[in-house]
């Protein structure tokens, strides 16, 4: 069966600590969940301690419309699709492998190259966006819109990080630029953009199950039943369990969850001092004023800290105190490592910051630096016009 990890109450950051600790820029990685709630957790986890790039992580949340799990989810399948697999981690649900997905050939029939100084009809390329079901909108800022003034053409795909302007001259594409969906500011000039304009489920040809067979180097299956996956799998070089195992057998690493205080700040000032004896104390805290609050405690205590950035190992007698929400704590006997956030210190857990929405730029808050040539002004006496 392979390698096993012990995740005692397995639905704790220690998980994420785990991958990370596994991971290798030269191999695949594939990470089955028994729900979605902990796919969240585990990237949210992720994210937080630091270890790993989050833009090489791709996972599929539930059934939802929006345009950004749409983005998410069509960019999982295409680095499949492509087999650029290799340094990245794919986490899906047992209910998200039967979800149907378009086929390769979909995709490639929507694919759009475009290029500057060559001909693309114009009003074929409206033709080809209304196809595909793009709404048409005065502002592009959202996946599956496009706008129209005069010459110029934006559009959002779905698979793409930003929209893009297309600037024809006739039927020549004069400028290509990727540009914010928030403020509408140019952020680079490009010669050429190839995508694609379906999403994920725009058909519903095949099981998205189909496309991870025999594919992955690392395996982590959370499962009682680690046998029916083994197809999943197939020849992965290592398949790690990570559903409870009782702690008597034997393990290539054992996770714990650490104490909890239940607000008893009494009896965790007690402990900590204790605690730096023998490991590196990480305590992260989600909001400047629990950190204001703990560092008094500190300094109460006549205890050296430090306000870091990320997960810090090897013990140095002093705690690190970070800012960032994790589902909660763990503790690693064999490397001496314990993470407690105010979930164990308070006995509440905060809710998730799992999504993040970028605010939206007022125009008072632009200044003429952040122009770029090219970009569309309006002049309070003159109106629309390119800077």
């Amino acid at each position: 069966m392979g390698n096993s990890v012990i995740l005692n109450k397995s639905k704790t950051s220690g998980f994420s600590y785990f991958v990370s600790s596994i991971y290798d820029n030269n191999k695949s990685f594939l990470i089955i969940l028994k729900d979605f709630k902990d796919i969240e957790d585990l990237v949210n986890d992720i994210s937080t301690l630091n270890f790993l790039p989050i833009n090489f992580i791709f996972y599929f949340l539930p059934h939802n419309e929006e345009k950004l799990d749409l983005y998410i989810k069509t960019k999982a399948v295409l680095e499949l699709y492509n087999n650029h697999i290799k340094g990245k981690i794919f986490i899906f649900s047992h209910q998200s492998l039967r979800e149907k997905v378009a086929s390769l050939e979909s995709f490639n029939k929507s694919k759009m190259v475009i290029k500057k100084n060559e001909k693309i009809e114009r009003d074929k390329f409206l033709e080809t966006l209304n196809l595909y079901n793009y709404e048409r909108v005065d502002r592009v800022e959202e996946r599956g819109q496009y706008s129209v003034r005069g010459s110029i053409i934006d559009f959002y795909p779905y698979a793409e990080t930003h929209p893009v302007r297309v600037e024809f001259w006739g039927d020549i594409v004069e400028s290509v630029r990727v540009f914010s969906e928030y403020d509408q500011l140019t952020i680079k000039k490009i010669r050429e953009l190839s995508t694609y304009l379906i999403h994920y489920k725009y058909y519903e040809d095949i099981d998205l199950e189909s496309l991870i067979n025999n594919r992955f180097d690392v395996a982590l299956l959370e499962t009682g039943e680690p046998e029916e996956f083994n197809k999943k799998v197939g020849t992965s070089d290592n398949f790690y369990v990570t559903s409870f195992i009782p702690p008597w057998q034997n393990s290539d690493l054992i996770i714990d969850l650490p104490q909890s205080y239940f607000g008893n700040i009494a009896l965790f000032k007690s402990n900590l001092k204790h605690l730096l004896n023998d490991y590196s104390v990480n305590i992260f805290l989600s909001t400047e004023g629990l950190i204001e609050r703990f560092s008094e405690i500190m300094n109460e205590l006549g205890l050296f800290f430090i306000e870091g950035e990320k997960l810090k190992t090897g013990n140095s007698h002093v705690v690190n105190i970070v800012k960032g929400r994790l589902s909660s704590g763990f503790l690693v006997r064999s490397r001496k490592l314990i993470v407690i956030t105010e979930k164990e210190i308070l006995g509440k857990r905060r809710p998730s910051s799992f999504v993040r929405h970028e605010r939206k730029k007022a125009l008072h808050d632009m200044k003429i630096s952040n122009l770029k040539e090219g970009d569309f002004v309006v002049h309070k006496n003159y109106g629309i016009g390119i800077y």
